[in-house]
This record gives structure tokens, C-alpha cells and sequence, in this order.
């Protein structure tokens, strides 16, 4: 089984322009930085109503800051969202932003991959929590 849902760490592994660019600090007028990390749209899919509830500002086809506090609570909410898909069968995706279609396909890909795709949210939990130790924000650059 290929891996599908992992966090890309080198741009290198990029293909194309869909991609969640997660800046350490604030953005500096350049995209795909070496020392970001990325996440396709459909891995992003699984955090980004947790983005929602923590930024107003937050926008899927913009850039957002986050500070230290909201950071604090996505760590807090990630650590949430892992338990819960680890102990329970039946996983529902919160999101009110996807066609059904597209729910359809990221819940039968949850099924697929859920191994991947807790993997990811712990290895993206773990960067950011490495990242607040010497940055006081992160820059989202969404799609």
C-alpha cells in the first residue's frame, strides 16, 4: 500500500501547486520554503476544521497566521482528534465545507489509510510543537 497520507518535509516531493505550506514565523514574501512542511489538500482535510475553530481568520485559498496561543490549542485539539480516531470504528469527518462527493472519498480513504493518516496528524502535532520552541507563529499558505 502506498503511502498517501504523510507529512512532506522536503519540496523536492512537491508535484504541482496543490499544497498547504506551513511556514515557521511569519510570511516573508516566498513560497515553498526549504524548511517548511506540506500537506496535500485531501491530508489537510483532516485538521482543517480544527483551523476553523481556533482562527476567524483562517481561509482556505489565503494565508493566516497563527500565534503561539492558537497554536497551543490545535496541539491541544490534534491530541483530541488522534484519540478519538484511534479508539473509535466509526471516525465522522467535521467539515461543512466539502461537496458529498468529496466526503464520500476522504471517509472511504479514512477507512483505506487510517494508520497513515493518524501517523500524519501525530508527525504534524510533533513539527509543530518543535516549531513554538523558537517561532512565536506559523504562516498557513493555503491553496
Amino acid at each position: 500500500m502506498e503511502n498517501q497520507y504523510y507529512l512532506i518535509r522536503k519540496t523536492e516531493e512537491l508535484d504541482g501547486t496543490c499544497y498547504f505550506e506551513f511556514l515557521p514565523g511569519k510570511y516573508q514574501d516566498k513560497c515553498w520554503n526549504s524548511h517548511s512542511v506540506y500537506l496535500t489538500e485531501d491530508s489537510a482535510a483532516f485538521v482543517e476544521d480544527i483551523f476553523h475553530q481556533i482562527s476567524n481568520e483562517y481561509d482556505h485559498y489565503s494565508f493566516t497566521e497563527l500565534n503561539k496561543e492558537q497554536i497551543q490549542l490545535f496541539l491541544t485539539l490534534i491530541d483530541s482528534r488522534i484519540s478519538k480516531m484511534k479508539s473509535t470504528k466509526q471516525y465522522k469527518l467535521e467539515s461543512t465545507i466539502f461537496s458529498e462527493y468529496y466526503y464520500n472519498y476522504l471517509m472511504n480513504d479514512y477507512i483505506k489509510y487510517k494508520k497513515q493518516i493518524i501517523t500524519l496528524l501525530f508527525d504534524f502535532k510533533i513539527w509543530l510543537s518543535e516549531i513554538i520552541q523558537s517561532y512565536d507563529r506559523i504562516t498557513i499558505m493555503g491553496l
